[in-house]
């Protein structure tokens, strides 16, 4: 094995990574949102982290994707919502974590507030998020609706 055969990815990346399959599709595209629209239709679960609204323009967002298969669940994550005064904001964890207080009970005594080593917002939002797909799958299953 020579060096350039060594990936430098980190552990936490590999962890966070394993065994998923990529397709790289430029959805700024008909054939791209085409693509995407197939795919969706066979597809029980869509997951996003757009900015409030930019899926619109693609023709990806709910009410574009819901048309073509009503059965779908979409998950939308964002920082501060989908209405609201700070809808456009972008959520960052470290910046979240400090909004939240939890800065403020981390670190040494007597010293700035610190972050949490990981990005704990972001992990916490993937199991939240996780945990209302099941919920929607689960809901969809027992009375057969969209």
């Amino acid at each position: 094995m020579t060096k350039q055969d060594i990936k430098l990815e980190s552990a936490y990346y590999h962890a966070a990574n394993r065994n998923k399959k990529s397709v790289t599709v430029d959805m700024g595209k008909p054939e791209g949102q085409d693509l995407l629209h197939r795919i969706a239709r066979e597809s029980d679960v869509v997951v996003e982290n757009f900015q409030v609204g930019k899926l619109d323009k693609y023709r990806l967002s709910y009410q574009h994707l819901s048309k073509i298969n009503p059965r779908l669940v979409y998950a939308s994550i964002t920082g501060f919502g989908q209405t609201g005064p700070r809808k456009m904001e972008a959520g960052y964890d470290f910046a979240l974590q400090g909004m939240g207080g939890l800065m403020s009970i981390t670190g040494e005594p007597d010293s700035k507030p610190t972050k949490v080593g990981v990005a704990i917002v972001d992990m916490l939002t993937g199991m939240y998020t996780t945990t209302a797909i099941l919920a929607a799958l689960e809901s969809r299953r027992e009375t057969g609706g969209m």
